[in-house]
């Protein structure tokens, strides 16, 4: 048998249909948002490759689209080895000022996508990116429209690709009379949340926190508490800067960013 996987949101059941005989090869009613698997039996296909086949996503629970079929084009992994889906989830201001902090480099705007490719080309096991979690706070065009309208462009250029998936919360800026400047709220507390639910939601799916703020540690220390070993975790760092790691002993792998990794995945 073959195993197959493919990315689902929200529906109340799934068809996989060939691309090219039309025959419907599998159906399941109410899947699970997230990565959905199956295998089919007796296929005639035994290598590893790419085909690409109809999904139909049936009854969407969408008020206004319920009872219709939408049919989307989707790309589903075949083959009798199985390729790890991976899910990053990025601390994006906490990475960006990397660049200064480690190798006194601008802290250039940067495609988060890229960087997730890169993670997942250096994993020790056949791996294949399903999602890239980014996390930042957005400024106000009230307030600030230069930071405003670059951080616009920014995200125009990162949602060309599926993959990416953008979390924000507003900025909190000064009261008149007050001098700091604007700071994240709520960012790492939705992170934190997504992170922990995350063996729940996709327990086959390896979960990578990029960030190297001490204050997610509890989170990382939950997620291994809920995934009992069964989901893996991995962090990232860059250069010689401190990583998180657990109370316990066990310390989760660290991948290592370069300089010419950020000049890979800058956008000047």
């Amino acid at each position: 048998s073959c195993r197959y996987a493919c990315a689902v949101t929200h529906a109340a059941a799934i068809e996989v249909q060939s691309s090219t005989s039309g025959k419907v090869m599998h159906a399941r009613s109410r899947p699970t948002p997230g990565l959905v698997q199956f295998r089919l039996p007796n296929s005639r296909n035994s290598h590893e490759s790419w085909q690409e086949h109809e999904v139909s996503l049936l009854s969407s629970s969408h008020p206004r689209r319920r009872g219709r079929k939408t049919a989307r084009r989707a790309y589903i992994f075949l083959g009798t080895s199985w390729m790890r889906p991976v899910v990053l989830y990025v601390d994006y201001e906490n990475v960006r000022y990397w660049q200064l902090h480690e190798f006194g480099m601008k802290p250039a705007e940067f495609n988060v996508v890229r960087l997730g490719q890169i993670i997942v080309d250096r994993r020790h096991e056949a791996s294949l990116l399903l999602q890239v979690r980014t996390y930042r706070g957005s400024p106000s065009a009230r307030f600030d429209r230069r930071r405003f309208n670059r951080q616009r462009r920014w995200l125009a250029r990162n949602m060309t690709d599926s993959r990416f998936v953008f979390i924000d919360r507003p900025l909190k800026y000064p009261k008149p009379g007050e001098a700091f400047p604007p700071v994240e709220k709520g960012i790492d507390v939705a992170l934190a949340i997504d992170l922990v639910m995350h063996p729940l939601r996709l327990p086959d799916a390896a979960a990578v926190l990029v960030t190297r703020d001490t204050d997610l540690e509890p989170a990382l220390e939950a997620f291994v508490s809920l995934a009992n070993g069964k989901t893996p975790i991995e962090v990232v760092s860059c250069g010689e800067a401190t990583r998180l790691h657990l109370a316990s002993r066990m310390r989760p792998w660290c991948h290592y960013l370069t300089r010419e990794d950020f000049e890979r995945i800058r956008e000047d």
